[in-house]
């Protein structure tokens, strides 16, 4: 499993698939990575349910931008929330109870 700092992604190739950044590492405990993006208000649900359970998670909410969220309101509103690589299981484990297989 490959890390890339930049974009906070882990991976199984030489290579991050998202910016093609070749300087990878294998990812530490502390190292936070992307979980998941959701549209609000799903994103704030998962936010809380993770920081309910003790894991700590960093919101990045200019998925869309600024200007977009101003003229089309923040229902259209995507964030992607990044956790710990140590807390990462156990986060999708809560990110898969809330939204698979359940109702919305």
């Amino acid at each position: 499993m490959n890390y890339c700092r930049k974009c906070r992604v882990l991976f199984e190739d030489d290579r991050c698939p998202r910016c093609g950044n070749r300087y990878v590492y294998t990812p530490e405990g502390d190292d936070y990575c992307l979980l998941t993006e959701k549209e609000f208000p799903w994103s704030e649900a998962l936010e809380q349910a993770l920081k309910d359970s003790g894991i700590p998670v960093v919101v990045n909410s200019a998925v869309v931008g600024a200007w977009m969220t101003a003229q089309l309101g923040v229902r259209f509103e995507r964030s992607r929330l990044f956790v710990p690589y140590a807390c990462l299981e156990q986060a999708k484990a809560i990110e898969q109870e809330m939204f698979d297989g359940s109702p919305l």
